[in-house]
């Protein structure tokens, strides 16, 4: 819009109706007259498009109807509103450089209520919420003020309209000095004319909406404060709605902190707190920051150890303010984690956000999981959403942005249907976020580090000791740092507790958990808890001792540290699914002490294992510390004292060599483990859960005299189980585990798997335990995958099997899953075999 004309108006020859119609210049007048009827001349559509422009253009009120149509189509959610509100103005509006609209919160400032200290700042502060045009980016740098020098404030403690005509001149009309930024806007940005007007309720200022152009004395015109007035009023709505309230106000206390740790604290908790507000949701927030280097984001969070301090609600309806914890439970969690591979490094170089529905099915089915779903600090994570700061510059060579917030739910959630809230929320915290913490990540890193080292030698002075306080306030590097809650650093580790607790909480909510978790220990296990005893077994990722574990005997498997997200995950999902079931013939989980450390055992007097004759230390664990760099997990279970399915086989448990070589088959022995271990599948799948690895060495024997057989089979070794979906099946990715047992469909990527793999198995494991010998031992896995997953070759069983027993075998290995048997039919058929065999013994 351009300036008012300083030339005497022409008046326009018309009807009565028409008349009295400023027409401003002669080419205006010209096109006028015809829309008047003075020209004879028909005029075309696009000349009274022009006319109407050129009106438009002399009355800024001429645009009021227009602009207010066109906010009432904008987001509903005022912090997406506002910089919608802002470009709306500045590109509608001829000749307007600059719009920004700033809230006002703090003591006076309208509809912030409650009595907070924490998150209300202790002086009125103007908080920018939305800026368009030329001068973004001096009042970006000015995104919280405080004093009557800004304007903003100016105008909150007049409530009335402050316009400059010229700002050349350095002065307002009542010869006050400029105010601040507007002085920074006219010198950085060549900005000259300035409007700035109140949005008010009554007499509490909520906002300022401010306006500025290149041209000296470009509102002059008294419409354009009529304009803004009525656009204003039109944003009082956004400006006294409670969210927005709290995010000023929130905005305005993480300014005022006085190290980048505390903003962040109150940002990270004010952000959680206002998301459970607007969501009724248990959302939690993290912040990751991207380094210069673009090698590592530092990922910032609250601490799940913190003390719970529950927060007040509201009084009344009308009680708009927000409550976050007090200090004292705003401990954060530093992580450095490697920026590739991670969500937010897809986030921010798309300038997108990510997110995922369900992580503990994400993490079954991605071939190469993101790292940065779970870290040290978090808490239940069932799904999450990463938005990338909206505040987008270029110049981290590829990474469009520099960092991004993350939202995380403890239970699967389709973000779409919180889209609102979470752009809002990003829209809000860009500008300050920015403002303070742009290129922080290299020092906050260091800083967190720090103070965890403080903290860490602080703890170790004995409490109420002489002179603790005097040690612990000279602890060197406290300068500067936090004055607020502790902060722990991390390097980025496996955190297996963290996916351990999603996968849990999964199958308590889908997959019928069969009872309590038995959770995980916090605090390091005593000699009572947990003693180790002989080294029983060692493979390719741990260790597994005989000990004892409050009292009684149990086998104590030590998983050490894996390397990859979709490694740990096998560790997470055995913990899991052993803590959510409960079946006579699946190993009894005791315990699970997850993220330990182990301490060296010649450190230890702990005791000694024999093993191969050579006397050994045992080690000791205890949690590991933030920054430990190798962890372990332990499993603690039932100690089965027959050892595996295969070790029985060897000792002979089941077949006696005759005279003449000949080999018979205790048929009724094999057939009764078959259906123990039957029925535990049979009740996994009930669960819609698939083992995945069903073979001898994974079916282990514990005595009990009260069976006939002396002793119980049970189920165990769940690294490889899989979730089914809400369909039923779970779609093949890795094609792991033993390849003689393999179902075809789990060689074919992309494959839905369904129970019939475990049926598959079964028919394998029937053949070699009635064969005492494994199958296809004379091929390569070549020729097994050619000849056997191919073309259809199965094991030939001995003449003398049984055709009940051959023919239940040959339909669990069929080659189309579809006609393979479910494991209730198998058991039945079992039973029949038994029945058969000995005349109704079980």
């Amino acid at each position: 819009m351009g300036a008012a004309t300083q030339q005497e108006p022409a008046r326009v020859d018309a009807t009565p109706a028409k008349a009295g119609v400023d027409a401003g210049p002669p080419e205006a007048a010209e096109l006028l007259n015809g829309l008047a009827g003075g020209d004879p001349q028909p005029l075309g559509s696009g000349a009274v498009d022009n006319a109407i422009a050129v009106l438009k253009a002399m009355d800024p009120l001429a645009c009021l109807s227009d602009l207010l149509a066109d906010m009432n189509t904008l987001s509903p959610t005022p912090a997406l509103a506002l910089p919608e509100v802002a470009d709306l103005i500045r590109s509608r509006l001829e000749g307007i450089e600059l719009c920004s609209i700033t809230a006002i919160v703090g003591p006076q400032a309208g509809g912030q209520g409650g009595d907070d200290d924490d998150i209300r700042p202790p002086q009125a502060a103007g908080v920018l919420m939305a800026v368009a045009g030329g001068g973004s980016k001096v009042l970006e740098g000015l995104t919280v003020v405080r004093g009557p020098q800004w304007s903003a404030l100016h105008v909150a403690v007049t409530n009335a309209p402050l316009h400059v005509h010229s700002a050349e001149a350095g002065e307002l009309p009542d010869g006050s000095p400029l105010p601040e930024d507007w002085a920074r806007l006219c010198s950085a940005a060549g900005l000259a004319s300035f409007l700035a007007v109140p949005m008010a309720l009554g007499p509490q200022v909520l906002g300022v909406l401010t306006v500025a152009a290149a041209q000296p004395d470009a509102f002059a015109d008294p419409g354009w404060q009529r304009l803004m007035a009525a656009t204003a009023s039109a944003c009082v709505q956004h400006m006294r709605s409670p969210q927005l309230c709290y995010l000023a106000s929130m905005l305005a206390c993480a300014e005022g902190e006085e190290d980048d740790l505390g903003c962040m604290e109150v940002l990270i908790y004010g952000l959680s707190m206002y998301m459970r507000r607007c969501t009724n949701l248990k959302v939690s927030v993290r912040v990751g920051l991207v380094d210069r280097g673009r090698k590592a984001v530092l990922v910032l969070e609250g601490d799940p150890k913190a003390p719970k301090v529950k927060v007040p609600p509201p009084t009344s309806m009308d009680d708009n303010s927000f409550r976050p914890p007090p200090r004292v439970a705003r401990a954060l969690v530093a992580t450095d984690v490697p920026l590739a591979g991670t969500l937010l490094e897809s986030a921010v170089t798309a300038h997108k956000a990510r997110c995922i529905k369900d992580c503990a099915a994400y993490f079954q089915s991605a071939v190469d999981p993101v790292g940065d779903i779970f870290t040290a600090g978090s808490s239940l994570v069932s799904s999450m959403a990463v938005v990338p700061f909206s505040h987008n510059e270029s110049d981290l060579g590829g990474i469009t942005g520099w960092g991004a917030i993350y939202f995380t739910l403890p239970e699967p959630c389709d973000f779409a249907l919180l889209q609102e809230d979470v752009l809002g929320a990003v829209s809000a915290t860009t500008l300050t976020l920015h403002a303070r913490l742009r290129d922080r990540a290299a020092a906050l890193g260091p800083c967190v580090a720090e103070v965890t080292d403080q903290r860490r030698r602080s703890s170790s002075i004995a409490e109420g000791a002489p002179g603790a306080e005097a040690e612990a306030a000279s602890v060197p590097g406290s300068a500067g740092l936090s004055k607020g809650a502790p902060f722990s650093a991390n390097n980025k580790k496996l955190c297996t507790e963290a996916m351990k607790r999603a996968i849990q909480h999964k199958l308590q909510t889908t997959h019928k958990g069969g009872r309590r978790s038995t959770g995980s220990s916090v605090a390091a296990p005593t000699n009572q808890d947990l003693v180790l005893h002989d080294r029983i077994g060692q493979g390719g990722f741990g260790i597994c001792y005989k000990g004892m574990y409050k009292n009684s005997v149990a086998a104590i498997k030590v998983m050490y540290a894996r390397k990859h997200e979709k490694e740990a995950l096998k560790d997470a999902v055995e913990m899991a699914v052993l803590s959510e079931v409960n079946h006579p013939h699946i190993v009894q989980l005791y315990a699970c002490l997850t993220d330990m450390i182990e301490v060296a055992a010649d450190k230890l007097d702990v005791g000694v294992a024999q093993l191969g004759g050579t006397a050994q230390m045992l080690p000791h664990y205890r949690p590991a510390r933030p920054d430990d760099a190798v962890t372990c997990n332990i499993v603690i279970m039932e100690f089965c004292d027959r050892g595996s399915l295969r070790d029985a086989l060897k000792r002979g448990a089941f077949h006696r060599r005759l005279e003449g070589g000949v080999m018979a088959v205790d048929v009724l022995k094999v057939v009764r483990v078959l259906l123990q271990v039957s029925s535990s599948l049979e009740y996994l799948h009930d669960r819609k859960i698939l083992h995945c690895d069903i073979k001898m060495e994974n079916v282990m024997l514990k005595s009990d005299p009260s069976r006939e057989m002396g002793f119980v089979a049970k189920l165990g070794d769940f690294g490889l189980a899989k979730m089914l979906n809400d369909n039923y099946f779970v779609t093949n990715r890795s094609g792991a585990g033993t390849i003689t047992h393999l179902a075809p469909e789990l060689l074919k990527a992309g494959a839905k798997l369904t129970e019939a793999i475990d049926t598959y198995a079964f028919g394998i494991l029937m053949y070699t335990m009635y064969a005492a010998q494994r199958p296809y031992a004379s091929l390569t896995q070549e020729q097994i995958v050619d000849r056997v997953i191919r073309k259809g070759m199965r094991p030939t069983f001995p003449s003398a099997a049984p055709a009940a027993f051959v023919n239940l075998a040959s339909r669990c290995w069929d080659a189309d899953p579809k006609m393979r048997p479910s494991f209730v039919e198998i058991s039945a058929t079992l039973k029949e075999i038994i029945n058969g065999e000995d005349g109704g013994g079980s």
